[in-house]
């Protein structure tokens, strides 16, 4: 496995990568280091989130296991070394992994919401007024548009009936939102209730 450790999946989702992979593989004493006994290619799309990418991924473990099963019980598939060369370690995700940095491209802080969709979510902070505590916003679901127009990073403009944040390049379109505290909304709704929430900058 390229991506070995505690989050296989949102490497997959933050690295962008075009394709992904489950392996089945005799344990060792290394981590996810063992011989594999049989893998199977996913092309990915770029819009997986998280949990729908995990739930792809299970049920082809599983039927995966269950075609080999019989091979390997009678000794017919032989496990082969991996090229550890190749391997990577994931870490294990923190809260504040997912907070987003509006430096950051378009395309990486969709990456970052669509990984952490399901946990830690990935959010900013809005100021409402010089002399207020920032409230978090987790951002569950968005899309990205490209933008020509050079913008302070975390800027808030209004967008089609809701509004979009820019990025270092392009924007993100949050359709989504939870505030702290708050349910989950879509953006629109969100706006009708905050009109102050354009032209502030997200932290």
């Amino acid at each position: 496995p390229h991506f070995r450790g505690s989050s296989p999946i949102h490497a997959a989702i933050l690295s962008g990568v075009s394709e992904t992979a489950v392996s089945i593989i005799q344990m060792d004493e290394g981590i996810d280091h063992g011989p594999i006994a049989a893998q199977e290619k996913i092309k990915l799309s770029g819009t997986e989130t998280y949990d729908g990418l995990q739930k792809i991924l299970s049920e082809c473990s599983a039927n995966l296991l269950l075609k080999i099963l019989p091979d390997y019980c009678s000794g017919r598939i032989k496990p082969e070394a991996q090229d550890h060369s190749k391997a990577s370690f994931t870490k294990l995700i923190k809260s504040e992994d997912a907070r987003i940095d509006w430096l950051k491209s378009a395309d990486e802080i969709d990456r970052q919401i669509r990984a952490y969709h399901l946990w830690p979510k990935a959010h900013t902070a809005w100021q409402e007024s010089p002399d207020a505590r920032p409230l978090r916003i987790n951002i569950l679901k968005a899309s990205k548009v490209e933008s020509a127009q050079a913008r302070k990073p975390g800027a808030v403009i209004s967008f089609g009936s809701a509004f979009a944040v820019a990025a270092g390049t392009d924007l993100i379109v949050p359709e989504i939102i939870q505030m702290e505290g708050r349910k989950e909304i879509d953006a629109a709704s969100f706006l009708r209730g905050h009109q102050n929430f354009i032209g502030t900058i997200l932290l």
